[in-house]
């Protein structure tokens, strides 16, 4: 057998075990259209909570209305969750058919984004929630029958110089109005931040970790 056979067989060979490597073009790493990246995030908000998850919330909340019952001052649970969960849409979730013997009336904040102007953030909590800038209950009724919900504390401040009147407020309202319970989520991201620039922890006791 002569050389050029061997050389022509050797090559034959090598084709069969050495893979040809794959050539990147220009637009392999392009990103998705607007459009498609908008409609992937529809479909994937639209999608159903797990029933599981719905029913550990409502639990948790049931427990905390019943020890709020018989102390007026536990009148807060904040609900972490990481920030890749869709925590706002389960808690609204779980109040959809949900009734407690305990609560008369739910006061949720409707907000789908933070508003743009930090000067109106307090206003626009005391429009959405029915509150007034005052204290306009009477803590010592005994009449403790309303829910007010907070779906995404996110939504309630700005990382302005004056971007935390909104925090300040919801604080101050729930430790001087005992008659409300109040439910708030927020994702552990921001609550660390809020922590570390406010000491949030050193104000809310109840905090529950939602491990999704």
């Amino acid at each position: 057998m002569n050389t050029n056979k061997i050389m022509q067989i050797f090559d034959r060979l090598k084709s069969l075990f050495i893979k040809v490597p794959f050539q990147e073009t220009d637009n392999e790493f392009d990103e998705l259209p607007k459009n498609v990246i908008s409609s992937l995030n529809q479909q994937i908000q639209a999608l159903p909570c797990h029933p599981k998850y719905v029913k550990i919330l409502q639990s948790t909340l049931e427990e905390a209305l019943c020890q709020w019952q018989d102390n007026p001052e536990d009148n807060e649970l904040v609900i972490l969750s990481s920030s890749i969960e869709p925590l706002s849409q389960i808690i609204q979730t779980a109040l959809v058919n949900w009734s407690d013997e305990n609560i008369r009336n739910i006061k949720l904040l409707s907000w789908s984004n933070r508003p743009k102007d930090f000067l109106k953030i307090v206003s626009k909590l005391q429009n959405d929630l029915g509150l007034s800038a005052k204290l306009d209950v009477d803590c010592h009724s005994g009449k403790f029958q309303e829910l007010v919900v907070i779906p995404c504390l996110e939504f309630c401040f700005l990382r302005h110089i004056h971007g935390l009147d909104g925090i300040e407020f919801l604080r101050n309202r729930i430790f001087q109005d005992h008659s409300r319970f109040w439910l708030i989520g927020c994702n552990s991201s921001t609550w660390q931040y809020l922590d570390y620039i406010y000491n949030i922890d050193s104000y809310f006791k109840k905090l529950y970790y939602c491990r999704l």
